[in-house]
């Protein structure tokens, strides 16, 4: 079969969830899922432009944090907000981490305004930062996408908790990215040391976890998210290590309590799975991987008290 572009992957992936939405589709969305995963086309490795802060931008960050602590209500101006924009991906695990205390800070004392939440919002959700270099060789752009990731989670909480800014048409869009980035991540380092956390199942299960709790989201987006995050960890190559599973089963967890639907496609996921898992070729360490990562999410389901009886019996059912 021909490889697709990440482009025409984008497509199929846009029409499948509005599919899901309308009720058109429901479990066909497996098999659909899988090939676009195991149909993209992977690009050779080419730079990664990463532009480096200086100590005047260090310490911009420095201040305004220091100022919160100590009990000041500094307001987020256009400086601070040019510094997030042009820094986030520096190779810097310091300043990057200084950039997440510092958007927190801001959010939890209510010192950015609407308008520079929109513009973090756009900027970091559009596919040119969630999908840098994504579907290349591992590469230094996924500092980049990792922090992109929790900025943006840390977005939505504020948007849920009074900040009412994004609109229907800005959550559809950003569920398309965030599906297209679940099916073509392969990263699956976690603490890398030196230069700090890459961790991004993690991230894009616990910024799944948040979409959850939206109200603008339908049950046919919250299966869309379900159906991409579960298959593009299914796929990995490689083993992890480092709490993935636990993240992405909480997300899991937190769908199941929410209503019966979800329970049972994550169901009919397992036998899908259980079935490529029971007629593999031992001598394959692919897949070897693929069974261990399959056992740990499992895991991490069951010895959660909140489990419904259901989802157990299918787990444990072999």
């Amino acid at each position: 079969m021909v490889k697709r572009s990440i482009t025409e992957v984008q497509t199929a992936l846009v029409n499948l969830h509005q599919q899901l939405v309308s009720g058109e589709i429901y479990l066909d969305a497996i098999p659909k899922i899988d090939s676009l995963i195991e149909n993209v086309k992977h690009e050779s490795r080419t730079p990664v432009e990463i532009a480096e802060p200086e100590h005047h931008d260090q310490q911009i960050l420095t201040n305004f944090v220091s100022d919160v602590q100590a009990g000041q209500h500094p307001q987020v101006d256009a400086e601070l907000i040019n510094v997030i924009l042009k820094f986030a991906n520096a190779k810097s695990v310091t300043f990057r981490r200084m950039i997440l205390v510092t958007v927190e800070s801001a959010l939890e004392n209510n010192l950015i305004s609407t308008e520079q939440l929109k513009t973090l919002f756009h900027h970091f959700s559009q596919p040119d930062i969630l999908l840098a270099h994504i579907d290349q060789a591992t590469n230094q752009a996924a500092f980049g996408r990792s922090i992109a990731v929790n900025i943006l989670r840390l977005i939505l909480i504020a948007d849920r908790s009074g900040y009412f800014f994004l609109t229907q048409d800005d959550i559809s869009s950003f569920l398309n990215v965030v599906g297209l980035m679940a099916i073509l991540e392969r990263d699956t380092r976690g603490f890398v040391e030196g230069v700090g956390w890459v961790h991004l199942f993690t991230g894009m299960a616990n910024l799944n976890n948040e979409l959850a709790e939206h109200d603008e989201l339908v049950r046919g987006d919250k299966i869309f998210l379900m159906a991409t995050l579960v298959e593009g960890y299914k796929k990995i190559e490689h083993s992890f290590s480092m709490g993935e599973n636990e993240d992405v089963a909480n997300f899991l967890l937190k769908l199941f309590q929410q209503h019966q639907l979800y329970q049972d496609f994550f169901i009919e996921q397992l036998k899908v799975w259980r079935s490529e898992l029971n007629s593999f070729n031992p001598y394959s360490k692919v897949l070897w991987v693929q069974l261990f990562n399959y056992r740990h999410l499992m895991q991490s389901l069951i010895i959660d008290g909140n489990l419904p009886e259901k989802v157990m019996k299918a787990i444990v059912t072999d």
